[in-house]
C-alpha cells in the first residue's frame, strides 16, 4: 500500500501543493483520493479538519477540493462565518441572509455598529470585498462635499449686510447657527438666505425662525394649469410667510387655495417639519421657497391630521376656498 500511495505521490506531484494524499479508493470507476490540505488547516473554524476528496483527473487539471481552488465550494456554513467576518472588519453586524440561497449574489441583513441603520440591499460578494453601510457612506461623500467653514463664513460677510463680528456655525449641511452681536438672539438658518443677504435675525424686518421663541407650523396646498402641490413649513411670522409664498407662487401661475397654521414652540415646529420631510413622499416642484418641504397636492388633509395628533392642537384657517371663506377661523367651526 505504501508503495501504490508512493507512486500516485510521484505521478501528480507537481498538482498537489499544499495537498498531502491520505489514501486511494475507486468510485464509480474512477480513482479518488483522499487529500489533507494543510493551509485550509490553519483556519480550523472554516474548514475544520481540512480533509477532502477529489478525483484523479480533476487533481492533474489543478482543480482542488478546498478552500484554495479558484472558486471554491463553500458550505452554508462556510458562508456564515465569512460573512461574519466581512462583517467585522466594517464594524457591522451580520444577521443572515434575506432568502434561502446562498450563492454570491444573496442579499445579506447587515446592522451597522456605528449609525444603527439596518439594510438589505448588499451581496455576499459585496460584502466579502468590503463594501459598506450606505448610509455611512453617503453621509462621508456629503462631508468631502462641504465646503471649508471659513470660505463659507467670508461669503457671508461679503454680502455686506451682517456685522463683521456675527457668529456662523454649521449645524448640519445646509443648515447654519447665527449669533447675531446687535440683537443678542441666536437663530438658524439655510445657507442659501445667507448668501442672499436674507438677515435671520430679529435685526431683519421679517426676523427668521428661532427654536427658542413661539413658532407656527404651517400647510398650504396650490394649484395652477399645469401643476399643483402641498407644502408646509415653519416661521416666527405666519402672515409675513403667506404673502411670500403668494407672491412666489403667482409668478408661475399658481395661486393658494388653502392656507393653515398651528401654534407652537419652535422645538416642536422643528421636530414635526422633520417628520414630515422624512415620511412623505417628495414632489418634483422646486421652485417657491419649497426645496423639499412639499409633496402632493392629496396630502394636505394627511398633514393636517399628522400636524394636529402630533401637536395636540387644531389648526387655524387662514385661506379656505372650499369653505368660501378668507377670513381666520379654526377648522372646527362649521360653515
Amino acid at each position: 500500500m505504501d508503495w501504490v500511495l508512493n507512486t500516485i505521490k510521484h505521478d501528480i506531484n507537481d498538482h498537489l501543493g499544499s495537498l498531502v494524499i491520505l489514501e486511494s479508493f475507486i468510485k464509480n470507476k474512477e480513482t479518488y483520493y483522499k487529500v489533507h490540505c494543510t493551509e485550509c488547516a490553519k483556519d480550523s473554524e472554516l474548514n475544520m479538519e481540512a480533509i477532502y476528496e477529489v478525483s484523479r483527473s480533476n487533481l492533474l487539471r489543478g482543480s482542488k477540493p478546498c478552500c484554495c481552488s479558484v472558486n471554491p465550494k463553500y458550505t452554508l456554513h462556510q458562508k456564515e462565518i465569512l460573512c461574519r467576518r466581512a462583517a467585522d472588519k466594517i464594524n457591522a453586524q451580520f444577521l443572515g441572509f434575506v432568502d434561502s440561497t446562498s450563492g454570491q449574489n444573496t442579499k445579506t441583513i447587515l446592522h451597522c455598529n456605528i449609525c444603527n441603520e439596518r439594510w438589505f440591499t448588499c451581496s455576499v460578494a459585496n460584502l466579502r470585498r468590503g463594501r459598506g453601510c450606505p448610509s455611512c457612506a453617503k453621509t462621508k461623500r456629503g462631508a468631502l462635499r462641504l465646503k471649508p467653514e471659513e470660505e463659507v463664513i467670508q461669503r457671508f460677510l461679503n454680502t455686506g449686510v451682517f456685522d463683521p463680528s456675527t457668529k456662523f456655525k454649521r449645524i448640519k449641511g445646509r443648515l447654519w447657527e447665527v449669533n447675531c452681536p446687535i440683537c443678542k438672539s441666536t437663530v438658524e438658518s439655510d445657507k442659501s438666505n445667507l448668501l442672499a443677504g436674507k438677515l435671520p435675525c430679529k435685526c431683519s424686518s421679517g426676523g427668521g425662525f428661532d427654536k427658542t421663541r413661539p413658532a407656527y407650523f404651517y400647510i398650504l396646498s396650490a394649484e395652477g394649469f399645469s401643476s399643483d402641490l402641498c407644502g408646509f413649513g415653519i416661521t416666527s411670522y405666519y402672515k409675513r410667510r403667506l404673502e411670500e409664498h403668494k407672491r412666489e407662487l403667482n409668478k408661475i401661475g399658481m395661486s393658494i387655495d388653502r392656507f393653515a397654521y398651528i401654534p407652537c414652540s419652535g422645538y416642536l415646529a422643528r421636530n414635526i417639519e422633520r417628520l414630515c420631510i422624512d415620511s412623505l413622499p417628495r414632489n418634483s416642484h422646486q421652485a417657491c421657497g419649497f426645496k423639499v418641504e412639499s409633496t402632493f397636492y392629496d396630502y394636505f388633509d394627511s398633514v393636517l391630521n399628522f400636524a394636529e395628533d402630533y401637536l395636540e392642537t387644531k389648526a387655524t384657517f387662514v385661506v379656505n376656498e372650499y369653505a368660501g371663506c378668507y377670513l381666520e377661523y379654526t377648522q372646527d367651526e362649521s360653515f
